[in-house]
């Protein structure tokens, strides 16, 4: 199954990424980038990205890689989080998002990269898919008490 990878950042982060890993690792298919903008609100990154989704082919699976573990932009992918199925990364850096092409080259699923990312990085990056497991499993529990 093949892997696209969505960079979403604060302004311009996400682009100079994308930029600079293709500049490493050569031209990339389904590799693209959106920016939160200070003119533009939530609501706006929100539709962008769910346009992005829903274009996405069913037999794809998208990892999202966001800039700041709970800035706007990772707001904005967790509330996705509720209506579409997908893997999500925080706290991405340049030589990390190269692992994350690396990974993609060796046919790597987005959980065995995110687990790889984890293990390569684990006071870096946060898989965001691992803290909303965690969550659930954590309110299971007290309604089970």
């Amino acid at each position: 199954m093949s892997v696209k990878v969505i960079a979403v950042s604060h302004g311009r982060f996400s682009e100079g990424l994308v930029d600079s890993v293709q500049m490493l690792t050569g031209e990339q298919q389904d590799l693209v980038y959106y920016g939160l903008f200070p003119e533009e609100n939530v609501t706006v990154l929100r539709d962008k990205l769910q346009a992005e989704l829903d274009a996405t082919p069913d037999d794809m699976e998208v990892l999202f890689l966001s800039d700041v573990f709970h800035g706007s932009p990772f707001n904005t992918i967790v509330d996705l989080m509720r209506d579409y199925t997908f893997f999500h990364l925080t706290g991405i850096n340049l030589p990390l998002a190269v692992v994350v092409m690396m990974d993609r080259y060796m046919d790597m699923s987005a959980e065995e990269i995110c687990r790889h990312l984890l293990k390569e990085a684990p006071d870096t990056v946060k898989y965001v898919n691992d803290m909303f497991d965690a969550d659930a499993d954590h309110e299971e529990e007290e309604e089970d008490e």
